[in-house]
């Protein structure tokens, strides 16, 4: 059986089969590359702004270095100041020799001090008379002088910074290096410094912990554009003295800011008390629920997300405003090259699956007959050889018969070619439902000539079936005014090949042939078996006939 179950002899049309096929794989693929495309699409937007993200950190980590950086120069400024105070070390100068009085400030000024060169000394100017040597006054203007060299080396080592300063309760300023205003004056000390807001924060009503402070971002007097400045209080035991003070240009924090690119969005410096943005002031205070949103994470709404980043050196947030709008059109942008891959896929599937039908059409037209649907003698000839060469190997009986239309010439020459070819396909198709087993086949093998090929477990039933045969044409009742029987029959020749009669192909067809010859001249309408087939027919049958 299984050899017969290979040679595509069912009758059944899988055409219909394959393009449900066809539309079901079709029809995974898209929804497959849709749930993917969506997925995909989501993890490329959380790409985005994870990288945003990362990216922000970075940034916040680098400028939070910087602004300690600063933070760290005033401790160790306030450490020595400290020293110097105490009496740990002191200059060995009396500063007070080489103060000079100004009566148009009035006030006083530091001259030129005895070893130092003109960039290696500040500019120490005062209110009210010169103080007198050996006083606390004199004592802190020491100390002041005496932080010099750490100035000068933080000046070179940070070639950012505007300057360092410190302002004394006492009434006087010292600035290194000097700051040159833009009307061409000095810096003077006026008596309102001490009222400046970055002083007055840094100051024990303001500070009491004493820690460091920065500013907002304001106008430089001295022409050094946007800065904020970090001051440190400093205290000669619990005594507040004054407060160290640098400069940091607005610039300086901008381009760390730029360190490193960040994509569809905007960097920005954010006070956290009062969500003013320092970078840019006139811009609407950001809400608190979006400045104590979780460190890194996307909040808000609309075309517009915020990721939040606390500093540790000052109380300042790094404020990423990210577009929205633009990040989904990346995303999507990045998905493109899935979805274009999996439509693709999709039309290769589909294209390959058309191709495989259009050569499995082709090759179904190589191995049947236009007219009546059955395979034609190329495809016999093919399938006969193996299902013989299967029966002799596995000892199974196959049956073949010979058959054609009886004075078919006749019926062509009265109803015409085209009366001919319908009854051709009535014919076939009478035959094909008489042997309706998968594993059973009828073939076109001439022109009113047909061959039936069966598989048989009792070669017993070779009469049977060719009786079978004989009766599906009959009763088809289809008119023939030149035959005897004055309707449309079949005449048949049949025999065995098996396990007791082995035989090749065309001694096969010969007998068979020569069978169907004997039911001709015996008078048609019947079937006629071969010697070898006869000997296996029931007692009770014999030629079959009207």
């Amino acid at each position: 059986m299984a050899g017969l179950a290979s040679t595509r002899f069912a009758s059944r049309d899988n055409a219909g089969r394959i393009r449900v096929l066809v539309l079901i794989t079709a029809l995974i693929l898209v929804l497959g590359g849709l749930f993917s495309g969506v997925y995909r699409f989501g993890q490329n937007l959380n790409t985005e702004y994870r990288v945003t993200s990362e990216t922000g950190a970075f940034i916040a980590a680098t400028l939070d270095h910087e602004l300690d950086l600063r933070r760290q120069y005033l401790e160790t400024l306030a450490d020595e100041a400290g020293d110097l105070l105490s009496g740990r070390y002191t200059l060995n100068l009396d500063i007070t020799r080489y103060l000079q009085p100004r009566s148009d400030r009035q006030g006083y000024e530091l001259a030129e001090l005895p070893g130092f060169g003109v960039n290696d000394q500040g500019l120490l100017t005062g209110h009210g008379a010169i103080p007198v040597p050996g006083s606390p006054e004199a004592h802190e203007m020491s100390m002041a002088i005496g932080l010099t060299p750490m100035f000068r080396a933080l000046k070179r080592r940070d070639i950012h910074l505007p300057w360092v300063y410190y302002r004394s309760e006492r009434g006087f300023v010292y600035f290194y290096p000097p700051p040159d205003m833009q009307s061409g004056t000095q810096r003077f000390y006026k008596a309102e410094d001490l009222a400046a807001v970055t002083y007055a924060n840094a100051g024990p009503a303001a500070n009491p912990s004493h820690t460091t402070v920065w500013s907002a971002v304001y106008d430089d007097v001295a022409g050094k554009g946007k800065v904020v400045t970090v001051s440190k209080p400093l205290y000669d035991h619990d005594r507040f003295m004054g407060v160290l003070s640098l400069d940091v240009r607005l610039q300086t924090l901008v381009e760390t800011l730029k360190v490193r690119h960040i994509g569809n969005a905007t960097e920005n410096l954010v006070n956290r008390d009062t969500g003013m943005n320092l970078l840019r002031p006139g811009e609407p205070a950001l809400p608190a629920r979006i400045l104590e949103a979780r460190r890194g994470v996307p909040v808000g709404d609309g075309d517009v997300r915020y990721l939040v980043y606390p500093l540790k050196s000052a109380n300042w947030s790094l404020v990423v405003e990210a577009n929205h709008h633009a990040m989904l059109w990346q995303a999507f942008r990045a998905t493109l090259l899935l979805v274009g891959a999996t439509v693709a896929a999709l039309g290769c599937v589909v294209l390959l699956v058309l191709l495989a039908g259009a050569m499995r059409n082709m090759q179904n037209m190589s191995i049947r007959d236009a007219l009546t649907g059955l395979f034609n003698r190329r495809h016999f000839d093919d399938i006969a050889q193996r299902e013989v060469a299967h029966s002799r190997r596995n000892g199974q009986w196959l049956g073949l018969a010979i058959l054609d239309i009886d004075h078919f010439k006749k019926y062509n020459d009265f109803y015409g070619h085209q009366g001919g070819d319908e009854t051709l396909r009535q014919v076939a198709s009478a035959l094909q439902n008489a042997v309706r087993r998968a594993t059973d086949g009828v073939f076109r093998v001439g022109g009113e000539e047909f061959a039936v090929l069966v598989q048989l477990n009792d070669p017993a039933h070779l009469a049977t079936l060719m009786n079978s045969l004989c009766d599906a044409v009959r009763a088809l009742h289809i008119a023939h005014e030149k035959s005897s029987w004055q309707e449309v029959t079949i005449s048949l020749g049949a025999t065995l090949i098996g396990p007791d009669h082995s035989l090749d192909l065309d001694a096969a067809y010969r007998e068979a042939d020569a069978a169907l010859y004997e039911a001709k001249t015996t008078g048609r309408n019947r079937y006629m078996l071969s010697a070898a087939a006869a000997h296996f027919r029931p007692a009770a049958e014999g030629a079959s006939d009207e």
